[in-house]
């Protein structure tokens, strides 16, 4: 009896070993998927941030050309008006001194202001299209910069785990042993 009882004792050890060690692999493995999972996200954050650099850089380059044809337009459309002005002025018998001079010189210096503010407002879009891709591509990074570290944690706290798991075997293993030991001496 008191061998089956030392028997007993040691395959139960065995098998907390045993549990303890596939609990270990088990949390390894899941680490390392962690791990890996996180990799993929920092890769993708990485390919992200370098698609909103370029994307910003490309909506700025199409709105300052976008500026520049309105403004081409603007000024066609402005030099037709103007040339009206002046057909009429000159069709009405007016000399070009006074006011109707005065009169076209304001309406060529309204216009002239108005085609730099088209201009402008394309500087300012094309600055506003760099910086929102600026910010996409940051945040990009960031979340990259985030993923490594919880990818780490996660890998880190999964070594931990296996680790506590051998640990909690072998404790276990031990109290099994030493009790069997104590009921095949005392028993």
């Amino acid at each position: 009896m008191s061998t089956l009882i030392l028997a007993s004792a040691g395959m139960s050890a065995f098998g907390s070993l045993l549990k303890g060690g596939a609990q270990a692999s088990q949390a390894r493995f899941q680490g390392e998927v962690a791990r890996r999972t996180a990799e993929m996200r920092s890769e993708i954050s990485h390919a992200n941030a370098a698609f909103y650099s370029e994307l910003g850089t490309r909506n700025a380059e199409t709105a300052r050309e976008t500026a520049k044809v309105e403004e081409r337009r603007f000024r066609r459309n402005e030099d037709r008006r103007l040339s009206q002005i002046r057909t009429s002025f000159g069709a009405s018998g007016f000399a070009y001194a006074g006011s109707p001079i005065d009169i076209m010189a304001d309406q060529a210096m309204e216009s002239e202001q108005d085609a730099l503010m088209i201009r402008m407002a394309g500087e300012e879009a094309a600055k506003q299209a760099k910086l929102e891709g600026q910010i996409l591509s940051r945040r990009e990074v960031l979340a990259a910069i985030g993923a490594e570290y919880e990818g780490e944690a996660a890998a880190t706290a999964a070594e931990a785990q296996a680790d506590a798991a051998v640990l909690g075997a072998v404790m276990q293993a031990g109290t099994t042993t030493l009790k069997g030991y104590y009921q095949y001496k005392h028993g």
